[in-house]
């Protein structure tokens, strides 16, 4: 019996390669498309922080009196004293014309803690706890940035 040695590819040799094939690019197109949505989420972040790192070094500059009155009467809605506190909040007020949101808050490191308020020895207007949060929009999920400082003399 003789055999004859042909050379070339099957079928099967066809359809298995064509499959790996097919495995590899959508692996690749799989990891290429989260890598293009982490980036993005990261870059989202980074503008977040900026814009943080941004108002904390204005409101610095800032006495407790004067943030407590600016604004036209649309934002002076986002001014809430708290319970005689000394404490200041702005929610949800659009940075620009950006898709990202701020939320201040400000308040006297006497009624951080609720032993503090009775402490005479503790004065009001020495310190202050300033918080930033900006948040933005990334698909279904809100995403926020949060940073705090603790403010002399304020």
């Amino acid at each position: 019996m003789k055999i004859k040695n042909e050379r070339g590819f099957s079928g099967v040799d066809i359809a298995i390669g064509i499959v790996i094939i097919t495995i590899l690019i959508s692996t690749i197109t799989v990891l290429y498309s989260q890598n293009s949505v982490t980036a993005k989420n990261i870059e989202r972040n980074s503008i977040a922080t900026e814009y943080a790192i941004s108002e904390i070094e204005n409101l610095k500059t800032k006495s407790f009196e004067e943030f407590k009155g600016q604004g036209n009467q649309a934002e002076e809605q986002y001014f809430q004293l708290q319970n005689g506190e000394n404490k200041v909040e702005i929610k949800d007020q659009q940075i620009e014309d950006t898709p990202y949101y701020k939320t201040i808050k400000i308040q006297d490191y006497k009624y951080l803690n609720n032993s503090n308020i009775n402490d005479e020895t503790i004065q009001e207007d020495i310190l202050k706890k300033l918080t930033v949060e900006i948040s933005y929009k990334t698909g279904k999920n809100i995403e926020t940035v949060s940073l705090s400082t603790i403010i002399k003399g304020y």
